[in-house]
């Protein structure tokens, strides 16, 4: 996957604020990236396909280390005859607050899986537990980590005047330097939201995947 280093955003953000010093404008580079694809969904991966073992629901997932999960996307399984199970997307609140008296016992359930969750941005959960064997294919919306460098390249090409606009939001934010601008921090805040908005619905009607393999193993 091609990526872009956050240096080349720079010009976009310093322009109008030079006083800011590169390591802040980075940052604030960096920080936004990470908040616009949790926000948008735009980065998206296929994860490559695992063998789900009897009685064992919950899987890690290992990705590059300056790329977190963010969210699954979607999810199926395929039993021995290659039938195909979907799975509903769900959460452990959602579990948990659910009407029907028998999905309160989800952890300890076991039979055909019929949801699967992130447990945590290195792991998923299948429910309910497994009685016999699949295969797992699922997609996942990532986003850069907080040790990152770059992103994909097509974050900087198509959305980079919403990234400018969230960084320099953030920059004129702050309230103990010289370059502080409330109602300048404000408009570029309302720019970055549009922009968000605007590449939200792009993204679902898109449905862009990156195809990347990454390995799933069971828990230990």
């Amino acid at each position: 996957m091609a990526t872009i280093e956050y240096e080349r955003y720079l010009s976009e953000v310093r322009g109008e604020i030079e006083t800011c010093p590169e390591v802040i404008a980075l940052n604030a580079i960096r920080n936004t990236v990470i908040d616009f694809c949790q926000k948008t969904t735009v980065w998206r991966m296929d994860l490559s396909a695992i063998s789900v073992s009897i009685n064992v629901a919950d899987y890690d997932i290992s990705i590059d280390s300056d790329t977190v999960v963010a969210g699954i996307n979607w999810g199926y399984l395929t039993d021995s005859v290659g039938e195909e199970l979907r799975l509903g997307v769900t959460s452990e609140d959602t579990l948990d607050n659910g009407s029907v008296k028998s999905v309160k016992l989800w952890r300890t359930k076991t039979g055909t899986p019929h949801h699967i969750y992130l447990n945590n941005p290195t792991s998923l959960r299948l429910v309910n537990i497994p009685e016999e064997a699949y295969t797992l294919y699922a997609g996942i919306w990532a986003k850069p980590s907080r040790e990152s460098y770059d992103a994909p390249d097509y974050i900087y090409e198509k959305y980079l005047e919403a990234i400018a606009a969230g960084a320099k939001a953030r920059i004129l934010s702050m309230t103990t330097r010289p370059w502080f601008n409330a109602s300048a921090a404000v408009a570029e805040k309302n720019e970055y939201r549009a922009r968000c908005s605007s590449a939200l619905i792009d993204s679902t009607k898109s449905h862009t995947r990156l195809s990347k393999t990454v390995e799933m193993r069971p828990f230990a």
